[in-house]
């Protein structure tokens, strides 16, 4: 197996003799991580069944197969079609923004999911969130506390515990806890707060300690892929984060903006405002969001870089130049 790198990422190829064609089921493969792993699967020659409520957003191809399911709805019947002879399913689907169907979607679509699937056949991947730890303590690891702050987290963590006990009836499962995931062309609400400082000239504040728990969407689709190659690796859990300085991330934003910073303002007073505009329904904002600005807590990835060999892009400043320049 070689690796190289085409169309912006990085994909697994060979000769066919030496490498397995694999049948790999995702869902949630219409958001950008799912768009990302399919043309990477595809690049290396394997084929692909899709579980989408939108099935206009896949471009026909050969090595395609589009299942219409929703999977907060119980159908035996598509669901099974779907899962039939799989390799690998890549679990990504989830709602994120409505907190009144995230337990549909994100705990009881994953229960369905599972029901439709062939234990023996069939290994499963899930994202789910680094948000499910206990943010208080000073550096989270896999095996850290666990105290999910919002409807979201707490639809990932139900839905890791009913992995966990599939997982007693013979399920080959690995799990993924991404931190904040950004990428050039996925609006991301924290870069879009920091971008509207800087065009206010506002130079922020923050604190060395301060530390934005981050990961780039190129590093995900990547390890994501890395999984299709491992079979040793049923039963982990693998939190996924490349921290990075918060004073380095404004740094690299400016820079990209080319914008000077005229006005100091002290972090603590930042979030008073902040706390203030939220409590006056004026700011969308929660009182995670606010706590980031001023959060210490570390993410340990050496889990991961340990078990697979993964190496993190070191340096955020192309992305974040890319990022601006798209978005602007």
């Amino acid at each position: 197996i070689k690796w190289a790198k085409g169309l912006g990422l990085f994909y697994i190829y060979g000769e066919t003799n030496r490498v397995k064609a694999l049948r790999i089921g995702i869902t949630g493969a219409t958001g950008f991580i799912g768009m990302q792993l399919i043309e990477h699967f595809i690049q290396a020659g394997h084929t692909i069944s899709v579980l989408t409520r939108s099935p206009k957003k896949i471009a026909p191809h050969p090595k395609i197969t589009v299942h219409i399911a929703d999977l907060a709805i119980k159908n035996s019947a598509k669901l099974s079609a779907f899962t039939k002879d799989l390799d690998l399913i890549y679990h990504l689907a989830g709602e994120l923004s409505d907190p009144t169907k995230m337990h549909a979607v994100n705990v009881e679509g994953t229960q369905h999911l599972l029901d439709a699937m062939d234990f023996n056949r069939t290994r499963f991947i899930h994202l789910s969130s680094v948000g499910i730890f206990d943010f208080t303590t000073e550096k989270i690891t896999e095996t850290s506390a666990m105290a999910p702050f919002n409807a979201y987290e707490q639809s990932k963590l139900a839905a890791e515990e009913l992995i966990a006990m599939k997982e007693k009836n013979g399920l080959k499962a690995i799990v993924l806890r991404p931190s904040i995931v950004l990428g050039h062309q996925m609006k991301s609400s924290l870069l879009s707060q920091l971008l509207q400082l800087i065009r206010f000239r506002i130079d922020l504040k923050v604190n060395a300690t301060t530390c934005a728990k981050v990961v780039l969407a190129e590093d995900l689709v990547r390890v994501l892929a890395l999984f299709s190659t491992k079979n040793n690796l049923d039963g982990q859990r693998y939190n996924f984060s490349n921290d990075l300085p918060l004073k380095t991330l404004i740094e690299h934003l400016t820079e990209a903006r080319g914008s000077r910073l005229l006005f100091p303002v002290n972090v603590g007073l930042f979030q008073l405002g902040l706390r203030l505009g939220r409590s006056l329904g004026l700011l969308p904002i929660s009182p995670e969001g606010i706590a980031f600005f001023s959060s210490s807590t570390t993410i340990s990835n050496e889990k991961i870089k340990r078990d697979l060999g993964f190496e993190f892009t070191a340096d955020y400043r192309p992305f974040v130049q890319e990022y601006v320049t798209f978005q602007a």
